[in-house]
């Protein structure tokens, strides 16, 4: 499943928006969970006193794409650190029940929550959301308090202070309600990742069936056409919030199919737009100047690794009519030399490789293909006739002294004193006058 963000042209501070926009669309697709993954203060580049764009609009196309908070959240109604309870029900009274329980840390999972109905999904195994199951589906996750671990109360949820309990620094769920000035989160959480992993298993929540989906974001641009998700920044009070023109249709009692979301942003909110991207360019391996002789051929293994796994393609510019570039796929290519008579010379070639990531960045080295033309050997002894001559050996005879030796078995060069000539001479024998 495909779906297009765009940039709404009209938004101010379009152009601005690129680049996290961008960013959020590698995050989502690699989806990759992280800890450490909260950057506050100084350790960020953040301007004090300013929202950082990146990190509330990866939150606000998550809920874009069907994910919730994992926390009771402002809609609520409740204040302060009570939001922090995990997602529920308020129950037949109509009241939530909200008691942290022995350890005092709201939403994890010795909360005692009454008649609070769960809504959170949590892994059955350690009801730890800071970690993720190998295959995700209702094998392996769990709405029902009775698939809990023995000792515990209720579905424990990613807030950061949680993840201090279980050992777990500056870590959060990106889908947890709640973000400050000067702080930074444009990384995935475990949850954040289960979460989406666990829809994509279909309607049966079974992973592998037919069923089973993924979700490949593309980059639309600053555009208005093809859009699954435009996001702009508009004269809403609110900080931002994904809202949908077409009511979502129901596909089972417990899938939804949502169309049409759209992402706003408040103009009164001192927002930070980030300028660095999270792509990383691939590297080339070092390729090198390669000579051979006319006649000869020679096959050159081209290859680039990229750390954020995107696809690579090679493309090479100069090569001469006798030079190929075959790309082979998984980062690797073939460059084949087979140069024939007449194509002596020194050739400027470049070979680029760029990734597929947001944005496209590339790497390329520029080095020559050398041809030579080819030394003649009349008499194939390993000495070729130029050097021959000037050696004193004969280039038509192999052993131009007699001596039962090769020319090109090794020698000495011996100067006449009286002539001032060279003559080559076989090893043992020695100079004369």
């Amino acid at each position: 499943m495909t779906v297009r963000i765009c940039i709404d042209p009209t938004s101010p501070n379009a152009t601005h928006m690129e680049i996290p926009v961008q960013n959020n669309i590698n995050i989502y697709n690699k989806l990759q969970p992280t800890t450490s993954n909260i950057v506050l203060g100084g350790a960020n580049n953040i301007p004090a006193n300013y929202f950082d764009f990146e990190s509330v609009s990866l939150h606000e196309i998550g809920h874009c794409l069907g994910m919730a908070h994992p926390n009771l959240a402002s809609e609520s109604g409740l204040m302060g650190d009570d939001r922090n309870y995990t997602k529920s029900t308020n129950g037949n009274d109509n009241t939530y029940t909200i008691n942290p329980g022995a350890d005092v840390i709201t939403g994890s999972s010795d909360d005692i929550r009454g008649d609070d109905v769960n809504l959170h999904w949590f892994r059955k195994s350690n009801n730890n959301p800071f970690t993720i199951a190998n295959v995700v589906d209702a094998s392996t996750y769990s709405r029902d308090p009775g698939d809990l671990p023995g000792s515990h109360n209720f579905a424990a949820n990613a807030a950061r202070f949680v993840g201090n309990l279980l050992g777990v620094q500056n870590t959060e769920a990106v889908m947890q309600q709640g973000t400050s000035r000067d702080e930074a989160q444009r990384t995935l959480n475990h949850d954040d990742v289960a979460t989406l992993r666990y829809a994509a298993s279909g309607i049966d929540e079974t992973s592998g069936n037919a069923d089973d989906y993924t979700i490949q974001l593309e980059y639309g641009g600053i555009s208005s056409s093809n859009c699954d998700i435009s996001l702009k920044i508009t004269t809403t009070p609110n900080l931002a919030f994904c809202s949908y023109v077409i009511p979502p249709t129901a596909l089972s009692a417990n899938h939804v199919q949502m169309r049409s979301p759209t992402i706003e942003f408040g103009s009164g909110f001192n927002w930070f737009f980030n300028t660095t991207t999270v792509n990383q360019m691939p590297v080339l391996s070092t390729i090198g100047a390669q000579a051979l002789d006319e006649g000869q051929s020679l096959s050159v293994p081209v290859s680039a690794t990229d750390v954020d796994g995107d696809n690579l393609i090679f493309t090479a510019f100069g090569l001469p009519p006798f030079a190929t570039l075959t790309g082979l796929g998984n980062g690797n290519a073939t460059l084949d030399i087979n140069p024939g008579t007449g194509d002596a010379g020194t050739y400027n070639v470049k070979i680029d490789v760029d990734d597929d990531g947001l944005p496209i960045l590339g790497n390329s080295e520029t080095f020559y293909i050398i041809v030579n033309t080819p030394a003649i050997d009349s008499d194939g002894d390993g000495v070729d006739d130029t050097t021959e001559v000037l050696n004193g050996t004969d280039p038509d005879q192999v052993d131009s002294d007699g001596d039962g030796l090769v020319d090109g078995t090794g020698g000495i060069v011996c100067i006449n004193l009286v002539t001032g000539c060279t003559v080559y001479r076989q090893l043992p024998d020695r100079c004369g006058l």
